[in-house]
């Protein structure tokens, strides 16, 4: 402890050396990877190292240099010592900087991503009360010039399927049921990555889509939406490159449109009230206090924003909607939604990785942040104890696969997947995620023997750690400090965490049911060789695409009374047929293309809905010509 004190105010009092350690720091911590300077601590070392160069080296080179050529002017200061550590140290950080370029090729890259996609596993749990997973693969590219989004429309109609409905509605609707989701005056909070550019943010097209969907409420929604992000060290709802398919579209410009047809949508950076001369430690407002800023459980390690929306709603994220004299915790919606990618400490960065932009670790620091969020389930504690998400969507449009560059994740280095998994279980959802789509398309720049990353597998024990800057020995994968297995053994701590809280989450395959749309087979639900879930029934349509009448067939595992309707993309009913009775067995329907009225409907997407008892199948169908 001596020793330590000692140390401290040699640095302390003696900034010369204080320069030349941060000036070392930059040097070997940023190494090959300029995007590193982007780090707090790599900002902190560059502010001191350019008042060292600045203040001493420069000073002291001139000097030195001026022996050499005499008509040079010189500096006051007489410190010509420092110039040849100062020579030496730019001219390693030269080296470096080139070799890293030359190596990474991070501003021009060569190679590109591999052309390869994830092959999508289906199964069924017959254990009771598994989680329930919801794929949807090989969505269409979303057309910008309408708001709604066809993959996510296809996850709502999958999860109605699953019974997970979005709506809270009495309405007799798809996607609608009394205990659903999202109520007419909800206030909905969903939580974006807005800490990166590029493809390292959540999808703005798939934002959208979401929040058009909220906004289309079938009794008319009258609440709240916004985007929410704690970027920590970096934050913004406008960058100039942006994930979507117009990269100059901004989650801000996606509300700010919204906004301007008369709805309540916006954007709130929590970093403005819990980062760095921002932070803001506050009470609650049961306790009088009004400010907005973030509440902590020194105890537990829990850390949740309170703040007043740009609508002058009061809202603490962990106790409700605040009306003045009481809280409505039912009225606060929560929807957890990051963007899947590789992260060089963590090994992915999902569901519930995303949550360090959730909570405020100002008293605690990055680096031990990351500690107790792999080894402590500091995560968990605030999934557990402040918000539990009511849906977590993992956006895998596209994925950054590269396994040393993220989480940052440029346009050259990404690949494009267009795959969503959702799930109310953040560990089951990440666990799929990290195992069936992002490993087995990882990928490491100028190293094509890599494929199948196992820093990407939730089921990895190897605890391996050499340290920052090393490798390690099974693949010689660089190190970023963390074990081999870190994503592993952040999955394990924080589902104890949870499950300490009394969440329903699990990472052992076996509790976990999967269910999949996919649109490279668009003619049911699920993989038709794979196992069918018990609360679906197989539906699939022939022809499809279809210019005139199609026929919908359907399978039956047991015998029960059946409902066929028919709804358009927006989920307006459109016709249903006659119910019936029928017993196990395949069945077929012609439906001649017209609705209730009896005229011919337009061309487009429309869905087909078969119910069985608790039993349902979904088919999508795309009608042509006029």
């Amino acid at each position: 402890m001596k020793l330590f004190r000692r140390a401290k105010h040699f640095f302390a009092h003696n900034f010369v050396w204080l320069g030349i350690c941060s000036t070392a720091w930059l040097v070997f911590r940023s190494g090959t990877k300029p995007s590193r300077l982007r780090y707090p601590c790599q900002r902190v070392a560059m502010s001191t190292s350019s008042l060292f160069l600045g203040t001493f080296a420069l000073p002291g080179l001139s000097r030195g240099l001026k022996r050499v050529w005499p008509g040079m002017p010189s500096f006051r200061l007489r410190h010509s010592w420092l110039a040849i550590p100062t020579v030496l140290m730019v001219a390693l950080a030269a080296g470096v900087f080139v070799h890293g370029l030359r190596v990474n090729r991070r501003v021009l890259p060569l190679q590109t991503p591999p052309a390869v996609s994830s092959v999508l596993p289906v199964w069924h749990s017959d254990l009771p009360d598994p989680s329930h997973i919801f794929v949807i693969d090989s969505f269409p590219v979303p057309d910008t010039t309408r708001p709604y989004h066809e993959g996510l429309d296809s996850l709502l109609s999958l999860l109605a399927g699953g019974g997970i409905y979005f709506y809270k509605s009495n309405q007799a609707l798809p996607w609608c049921d009394s205990n659903g989701m999202i109520g007419k005056n909800d206030v909905v909070l969903i939580k974006v990555n807005a800490e990166w550019d590029q493809r390292g943010q959540t999808n703005g097209d798939l934002i959208k889509g979401v929040v058009a969907r909220i906004l289309a409420h079938p009794d008319t929604f009258t609440g709240e939406v916004e985007l929410v992000e704690n970027g920590q060290w970096n934050c913004s709802f406008q960058y100039a490159q942006n994930n979507a398919e117009n990269q100059s579209q901004t989650m801000k410009s996606i509300m700010d449109g919204f906004a301007g047809q008369g709805y309540h949508t916006g954007v709130y950076d929590w970093t403005l009230i819990g980062y760095g001369s921002h932070n803001h430690w506050v009470n609650e407002y049961d306790q009088g206090d009004t400010v907005s800023g973030y509440v902590k459980e020194d105890s537990s390690g829990m850390t949740y924003a309170k703040f007043k929306s740009i609508f002058g709603t009061r809202i603490s994220v962990r106790r409700g909607v605040w009306d003045g004299a009481q809280y409505d915790s039912s009225r606060l919606k929560f929807l957890n939604m990051p963007v899947l990618k590789s992260h060089s400490l963590m090994g992915v960065s999902a569901s519930t990785k995303h949550y360090i932009g959730f909570l405020d670790y100002h008293d605690i620091g990055s680096s031990a942040m990351h500690q107790r969020a792999m080894t402590q389930g500091l995560l968990g504690v605030n999934f557990g104890k402040a918000r539990f998400p009511d849906l977590n969507i993992i956006d895998a449009t596209w994925v950054m696969a590269e396994i040393d560059s993220g989480p940052n994740a440029p346009y050259t280095l990404a690949t494009r997947q267009d795959i969503l998994v959702a799930s109310k279980d953040p560990i089951a959802n990440d666990y799929y995620a990290g195992k069936y789509v992002i490993r087995p398309i990882s990928w490491w720049y100028g190293h094509a023997w890599l494929h199948n990353y196992g820093r990407m597998d939730p089921d990895n024990l190897n605890t391996e750690n050499p340290g920052s800057g090393h490798s390690y020995s099974v693949d010689s994968t660089p190190c970023g400090g963390m074990p081999y297995n870190a994503f592993h053994q952040l999955l394990v701590s924080n589902r104890d965490k949870m499950l300490a809280y009394g969440k329903h989450v699990t990472m052992d395959s076996l509790q976990m049911t999967v269910h999949l749309f996919s649109f490279r087979n668009p003619t049911g639900v699920g993989d038709p060789h794979g196992p069918v879930s018990p609360g679906h029934l197989t539906v699939d349509a022939i022809p499809n695409p279809s210019s005139g009448p199609t026929q919908i067939r359907y399978s039956l595992s047991r015998s029960g009374p059946v409902g066929i309707a028919v709804f358009d993309q927006a989920g307006r009913l459109v016709v249903r047929f006659p119910d019936r009775s029928q017993t196990a067995g395949q069945y077929t329907v012609s439906w001649n293309r017209r609705d209730a009225t009896g005229a011919r409907v337009a061309a487009g997407s429309y869905f087909v809905k078969v119910e069985s008892g608790e039993q349902t199948g979904t088919v999508r169908i795309v009608l042509t010509g006029d």
